[in-house]
């Protein structure tokens, strides 16, 4: 096969030029035949079985790769139009003098920013902690922000998410079975 061709030819080449080079010599083409070298000695470890689940997993990451981009592409998007969302229906209660001062801080420490909103949205998508940045808006400013969160959760942590991890999963028992028919 081509790949074996290219591996005996550099092989050829490291044995022969690199040893009549002096030590001085540009390492980078050393290290670039290093390294097609460990490919090669990569492709014997799919012939051992010990390494199925290795293979495997493997294997899904890259078929996967495509997937993951766009489900976290799709993902970053929504997140980041909620917290703009939020970001700006905030934005008049922190000059609102009649909230309690302690409250404007912990608002504008969360959510005050496009920056901060978006990664306080990206704790609340990704470490499961959702309450503690979710109640607080809910008992001080009302229940128009339980709904918003209500939906946030309920689409975007529970359905988007167990959507991604069907996808991977999909793909794993894919590349699972190819592998079990080689």
């Amino acid at each position: 096969d081509v790949f074996d061709a290219c591996i005996v030819v550099l092989s050829v080449l490291d044995a022969s030029v690199l040893s009549a080079m002096e030590v001085n010599s540009n390492l980078s083409a050393l290290r670039v035949f290093k390294t097609v070298r460990l490919f090669r000695a990569l492709r014997i470890v799919r012939t051992f079985e010990v390494f199925h689940s290795l293979r495997v997993l493997v294997g899904t990451v890259a078929a996967g790769f495509a997937a993951l981009v766009e489900s976290m592409s799709l993902l970053m998007i929504v997140m980041l139009v909620s917290a703009l969302l939020l970001s700006q229906s905030l934005a008049g209660t922190l000059q609102n003098e009649s909230v309690d001062q302690e409250m404007r801080v912990w608002i504008y420490q969360h959510y005050g920013t496009a920056s901060r909103s978006a990664w306080t949205f990206f704790e609340i998508t990704f470490s499961g902690g959702w309450p503690m940045y979710v109640r607080p808006l809910v008992e001080q400013l009302g229940f128009g922000y339980a709904v918003f969160f209500f939906f946030y959760i309920s689409v975007v942590v529970f359905a988007m998410i167990r959507i991604i991890t069907a996808i991977f999963l999909k793909h794993t028992l894919t590349i699972a079975s190819m592998d079990m028919e080689m």
